[in-house]
């Protein structure tokens, strides 16, 4: 007989309790190693506390302008944004601030922005959605840390078993215990992931008052292309309603499907390369 999951202990993905697996490799030797590991990180997000954020031109459709935007016209052309820091330190041992960066591989030239980056408690939703891929539980991991890192009162709910844990409510609260034994580690065995697609009126409406139960500020999916399609449909339904839960795609492939000037490589690619 084994134990009903509940919203406070992980799922592996037979749907079982997952806590004493992981556990257990933690244990080990490796996994201890493992998780002691710390992934590098770009220079700029070390430090979140001087973070600032500057605009760019519009985003456009690379075909079929029109139609998407038609399609979707609250969320369409949004702004490149890019990500500076005012702390930084570079080669000189200056502090490093500009205004107006520059992307050299795109050309595309940035302008001070008005938004703050707010040292205020967020509540975040995350779910993984579509095929698993080397990386995924460290992109839960670095956004437990960032949100912490900003204000330690933020909460994380991962909704488990892919988009159908948003649609149906089921999720667990994720603390520093349950993310720590997930640190480095393969599989997508913390939240689980699903195929299910947030694309009818009824799923939309559903996912609607799910995160407006919680009091969302944002809703991270983890996806491929069909996942991140059916995330900015989502954030389009959102914008209808005027809810304040941003959405926010993160690519996740195998396939190196997700590729453009401002993507160079989703993550998971790399490792599938190399490993097969």
């Amino acid at each position: 007989v084994f134990p009903l999951p509940t919203q406070s202990a992980p799922l592996n993905m037979a749907g079982l309790v997952a806590d004493a697996s992981a556990s257990l490799v933690q244990s080990t030797t490796f996994g201890k190693i493992r998780q002691e590991f710390k992934p590098r990180i770009p220079t700029i997000v070390e430090s979140l506390e001087g973070i600032e954020i500057s605009t760019g031109p519009k985003t456009a459709a690379a075909g079929q302008a029109w139609e998407i935007n038609r399609l979707f016209p609250e969320t369409y052309g949004q702004p490149v944004v890019n990500i500076g820091n005012i702390n930084v330190i570079d080669s000189n041992h200056s502090n490093h601030k500009s205004h107006v960066p520059q992307n050299s591989s795109t050309n595309i030239q940035f302008a001070k922005s008005d938004i703050k980056v707010s040292s205020a408690p967020l509540r975040v939703g995350v779910v993984m959605s579509g095929g698993p891929a080397p990386g995924g539980h460290n992109v839960i991991t670095g956004l437990f840390d960032a949100l912490k890192e900003m204000n330690e009162d933020s909460v994380l709910l991962g909704f488990t078993g892919g988009p159908k844990g948003v649609m149906i409510n089921r999720y667990i609260h994720l603390t520093s215990d349950i993310v720590n034994q997930y640190r480095n580690s393969g599989g997508f065995d913390m939240i689980q992931s699903g195929r299910e697609k947030m694309q009818s009126t009824q799923q939309l409406l559903a996912s609607l008052k799910t995160v407006t139960e919680h009091n969302l500020d944002g809703l991270v999916v983890i996806g491929g292309d069909g996942s991140n399609t059916h995330a900015a449909k989502l954030a389009e339904f959102f914008a209808t309603k005027k809810s304040k839960c941003s959405v926010v795609g993160i690519p996740k492939t195998i396939d190196g499907d997700l590729q453009n000037d401002l993507i160079e490589m989703s993550f998971g690619f790399d490792t599938a390369v190399k490993t097969f």
